[in-house]
């Protein structure tokens, strides 16, 4: 991964920088507005989540739509982010998004991530800028049942005690659906092609599944298995949920997340109320279980919860 050094003065403008620059971190930041983390984060199925441009854009373009989403999130370790989302695939077979995600949080200092010496008095919180920058582009063939993709973006993580990391990241991925809607819906994506070897941002390959028997019934799901390096073994990583409608107007959801970025299971829940011209969707991820170890930032074993907030416009 490339790296940028820095000086001792500089690092506390680090996460200013990270604000200004197109950036993001981890092995594949959480991506999607409150509608998707609601059901586990099921972006790379999901036909009505926005947060699929930048994990499977091959779903754009299954179905015809003009949406803009705007959503903000806070959690622990005072986390606070925005993550924006355009998409358009209205006309003809091919589909454009566009996305854009920054998070600012103040976590609890590990100690592989401290300095080899600090001054006196210095803080030792590792303040942390986080954001992504990218897009997604897909076909569709046989009216819309069978899409491919290709997702590309741009990097950056600034932490107080590390250098500031960019890179890019790139994603293939084919998509389709079965019945006259979208009662079943299936994906596969290949992510992280571009830096395949590297440690934190392994080859990953994921599916996903959603059926809808009734119009107002969902089931998605979805699974990634992150390949292994010479640091450790494969990975996998997975996501479920449930919607129901009520009335055409209100979606009430629930589910579970194994997060492999934070090595956290997560409870998910949310509910929305939507128009055919916009929706406001909200949803909380508790955190109930480590599978691969403590994460950072939760060794006190306290119930830690995230909030998202989301406004669609449709057109």
């Amino acid at each position: 991964m490339p790296q940028r050094p820095c000086s001792l003065a500089s690092r506390s403008l680090l996460p200013l920088a990270a604000l200004c620059w197109p950036a993001a971190a981890g092995a594949g930041p959480v991506v999607g507005g409150a509608e998707a983390a609601a059901t586990g984060g099921t972006t790379r199925v999901g036909t009505h989540s926005t947060g699929s441009v930048l994990t499977a854009p091959a779903v754009l373009a299954l179905r015809a739509r003009y949406e803009l989403q705007v959503t903000g999130e806070a959690g622990p370790d005072k986390l606070l982010g925005l993550r924006a989302y355009a998409l358009d695939s209205s006309t003809g077979p091919v589909a454009l998004g566009l996305g854009y995600q920054y998070s600012h949080a103040v976590p609890k200092t590990r100690v592989e991530d401290l300095p080899g010496w600090v001054l006196p008095e210095d803080d030792l919180e590792n303040e942390t800028g986080q954001t992504v920058l990218g897009g997604g582009l897909a076909t569709s063939f046989a009216e819309r049942r069978v899409a491919l993709g290709l997702g590309f973006s741009w990097h950056n993580q600034a932490t107080h005690y590390s250098d500031v990391e960019s890179w890019f990241q790139g994603n293939v991925s084919v998509a389709g659906r079965l019945g006259p809607d979208e009662q079943l819906v299936l994906s596969a994506v290949a992510d992280n092609v571009l830096t395949p070897a590297d440690d934190e941002t392994p080859l990953t390959f994921g599916g996903g599944l959603s059926l809808r028997p009734v119009p107002e019934l969902g089931l998605l799901a979805q699974v990634d298995v992150a390949t292994g390096t010479f640091q450790g073994p494969a990975r996998v990583g997975m996501g479920f949920g449930l919607e129901g409608l009520v009335g055409q107007v209100v979606a009430l959801r629930g589910g579970f997340r194994r997060d492999l970025d934070r090595d956290s299971d997560l409870a998910t829940v949310g509910v929305g109320a939507f128009t055919d011209a916009m929706s406001v969707d909200y949803a909380a991820e508790f955190f109930v279980g480590e599978p691969f170890g403590t994460p950072p930032g939760w060794e006190d074993e306290k119930l830690r919860h995230q909030h998202l907030l989301s406004l669609m416009l449709k057109f």
